[in-house]
């Protein structure tokens, strides 16, 4: 995997997120962070490459500038320095246990292992509620084994490669103005060669949000985990269950549990791309696999939930070992609200592509279901009472394309107006070929599509991240 190699940007200006949904609030939208030298005695190149980082609206907006730079180099000597370029500190965990790294800090991370790194409350209590942003500047080579926040506030973390087996390899707890962006996280490089119980025993989690708010996740790449990204309150209503938190552009790849959970109210997942579900149930593994998967339990109630233009599919390649049946997106326990599910592709084989039990004033419109498998399944989109027998309410189906719809008649203010099955993706689609996994979704001329302004407007699979 070929990383970017992006060093420090002073004072640019990018161009704005083309979602009005995801940008950035405050004055210091679409300007990426800029370093003051200090004493250290020069910059390293800018580079103009440099991403935008949007967060959920009504959310700071990462620093622009930064009080002082630190440098941190595994291979200095671990008894001394002074953070300077000259002179750096050893490792990032190090440099936290020693409470050298403060509020306002531009820390960048030389190439090496810096350790596994816990930040909290009550080992470094002096950066609890920073009104400073930290930024965790990770340069080419620089990894961790993992990164435990909690209780933080305004922290920039970009371009962090995370490793190791069996933890959870980004952890935000109860924390705030977070934003992790451009990194990439695996339990291992490389897992062809895992066995089953690799899958389900030794795959790391990838990223956990839970508690606190203003959380944006961008463009981070997540493989060869167990669960994919997290997010969830212990609060079961508004407005301790409110978390703000953007989830935009990531991939997640190779996963045997579920690539997404949404447990909370103000979220937004868009543009993701979630693929390639390993380890069913025959492999030992009792976890029914989700592309996204909601719930609201004991009570909760969650509010305000987007999932928009996201890509779901269950295996890219046919051949591969470990094949699963991957439930697409899905909310099958307790109420949630004003739940929007917009131009998504969902590409999966089990019964579930979209489906919502119990959901209130929610929007499922402009999707694309399908079956890629052989396996007779009609994939379908589905609004149905809550497992207790409680209606769903309020609920509009519009322009989607799937195999079937089964739409609960016992739902109250059931809307559902130019939705199209598609019995044959075959037919109807440019290329639909499930044995090579090559899809493009243009509607063939003359199909029942062909016209209909109905289905996602993504018609081919989104490039993997680098």
């Amino acid at each position: 995997m070929v990383r970017h190699v992006i060093l420090i940007c002073v004072a640019l200006a990018a161009a704005a997120c083309s979602s009005e949904a995801s940008k950035a609030t405050g004055s210091d939208a679409g300007h990426e962070p800029s370093v003051d030298a200090g004493s250290d005695g020069g910059m390293p190149p800018v580079d103009a490459g440099l991403p935008t980082y949007p967060v959920y609206p009504g959310c700071d907006a990462p620093a622009t500038s930064f009080a002082r730079t630190i440098w941190i180099d595994p291979s200095a000597t671990a008894d001394g320095g002074d953070g300077s370029q000259a002179a750096p500190f050893h490792t990032l965990a190090g440099a936290f246990a020693a409470k050298q790294i403060a509020a306002g800090d531009h820390v960048v991370l030389l190439a090496g292992n810096h350790g596994a790194v816990q930040v909290s409350r009550y080992n470094n209590a002096q950066l609890v509620d920073a009104a400073a942003w930290i930024w965790l500047d990770f340069q080419p080579g620089a990894t961790v084994q993992s990164l435990d926040i909690r209780d933080m506030s305004s922290w920039l973390i970009t371009r962090a490669e995370v490793s190791a087996p069996k933890v959870t390899l980004v952890s935000f707890n109860s924390s705030s103005k977070m934003v992790l962006a451009d990194s990439h996280l695996y339990t291992v490089q490389d897992a062809s060669g895992w066995t089953a119980d690799d899958w389900i025993n030794t795959a790391s989690n990838g990223i956990s949000v839970r508690n606190g708010s203003c959380v944006a996740l961008l463009r981070n790449e997540v493989l060869n985990t167990r669960f994919g990204i997290q997010i969830f309150t212990d609060a079961l209503a508004r407005p301790d269950a409110s978390m703000k938190v953007l989830a935009q552009g990531n991939e997640v790849a190779n996963f045997s549990g579920d690539a997404m959970r949404v447990i909370a109210s103000d979220v937004t997942v868009e543009g993701n791309h979630l693929h390639d579900a390993y380890a069913s149930e025959a492999d030992g593994d009792s976890n029914h696999d989700d592309g996204l998967q909601m719930w609201a339990l004991n009570g909760a109630t969650f509010d305000n939930i987007v999932i928009d233009g996201n890509w779901v599919q269950e295996t890219t390649s046919a051949t591969r070992p470990f094949q699963n049946s991957l439930q697409g997106i899905d909310d099958f326990d307790g109420i949630d609200t004003h739940v929007s599910i917009t131009r998504n592709v969902v590409l999966v084989s089990a019964y579930h592509g979209i489906s919502l039990y119990g959901s209130q004033d929610s929007v499922i419109d402009h999707n694309t279901v399908a079956n890629p498998t052989r396996n007779g399944h009609k994939t379908w989109i589905m609004v149905h009472e809550m497992k207790d027998g409680g209606a769903a309410e309020n609920v509009t189906v519009t322009n989607n394309a799937a195999t079937e719809f089964s739409l609960a008649q016992t739902t109250t203010g059931l809307v559902s107006a130019n939705d199209v099955v598609v019995t044959d993706p075959a037919s109807v689609y440019t290329t639909f070929d499930g044995t090579s996994m090559s899809f493009n979704l243009t509607p063939q001329p003359g199909s029942v599509l062909d016209g209909a302004d109905a289905g996602a407007p993504a018609v081919m699979p989104p490039a993997s991240l680098p």
